[in-house]
Parts: C-alpha cells; structure tokens; sequence
C-alpha cells in the first residue's frame, strides 16, 4: 500500500514540479537587447560626383525637410561592431538616406557648404532607424592648385661655351 501511495503522490507532483520550474524560467526570461548604437564618421562633400572621385556612394541626407546630395568618399564606425559596408548598405537604398538631427550650430554648417568643401559629419546612428544624432559638422574648404612656376630659363651668352 504504501508503495501505490508514493507512486500516485509521484505521479501527480511530478507536473506540477514541471509546471512550476517552467513558469520560474519564464518568470525570469531577459528582455531582448536594445540595438547597437554606433559613433559614425561620414567623410565626402555635397553636389553630384567630380571627376576626381573614386568610387564613391551617393546618399541622400535630410535637414530641415530640404534634401542635399551628398557623396561620400570615407565612412568610419568610430564605436560599435557594425561594420561600416552594414551601414551603407542599410541606409543607401533609400531617399532620403538619412535624417539629420542634433544641434542647429551643427547643421547649419552643412547649409553654408558649398560642392567643392570637404565635409566631416560625426555622430550617432541606432541600427534599424536612418535618424543620425549629429554631434559634429566640420567644413573645411578644399585647397586651390596654384599652377607651379616654370623654371626660367638662364640666358645663353653667344660666345662662351662650357670649359671640358
């Protein structure tokens, strides 16, 4: 009889005991991670390609609702994992690209750019979202070729020659 007893007891504590370890780890189960924010440096300058351009890509950055072409030539992930090929690859199909938010001391530097200055724009991109969290525009005008002087020619004098 007292076999029966344990068997019975067994039997039915047993899924209970399951039940209760399986809402316990439920019960503790961590939420899902928050998406990786990576500190970003786009380097290229705005307006269509110039001949001296290699292979750069053309994005398309949104302020103030007015669009700017903008044709980058370096892109670094200063913080994060994301690999910088990730990124542009997120955000290029689209028009616009990106959505440029922060300071307006910041952004406005980009306004006053023109298509020949060079243009570094740093700031905070959240993987899955086109929003970049600017924390810094640096414009820095392109440097003008001066064409070098020739070299001036020395006069020959007529009667003299070089001594061997």
């Amino acid at each position: 009889m007292a076999r029966r007893f344990v068997r019975v007891t067994f039997a039915v504590l047993l899924p209970l005991i399951m039940l209760t370890n399986s809402r316990i780890a439920l019960a503790q189960k961590r939420p899902a991670p928050a998406p990786e924010v990576n500190l970003i440096r786009f380097e290229g300058h705005l307006g269509p390609p110039q001949p001296s351009d290699r292979g750069g890509t053309n994005l398309w950055l949104n302020h103030g609702g007015k669009e700017y072409r903008f044709q980058l030539t370096r892109l670094r992930v200063l913080t994060g994992t994301r690999m910088a090929s990730r990124i542009i690859a997120d955000v290029q199909p689209y028009r616009p690209s990106l959505f440029l938010r922060g300071a307006e001391t910041m952004t406005q530097r980009l306004v006053t750019a023109r298509p020949s200055d060079r243009i570094q724009i740093n700031g905070y991109l959240r993987a899955g979202t086109r929003d970049l969290m600017v924390t810094e525009v640096m414009v820095s005008t392109a440097a003008r070729e001066t064409p070098k002087p020739t070299p001036a020619s020395s006069p020959v004098s007529a009667g003299t020659r070089d001594a061997p």
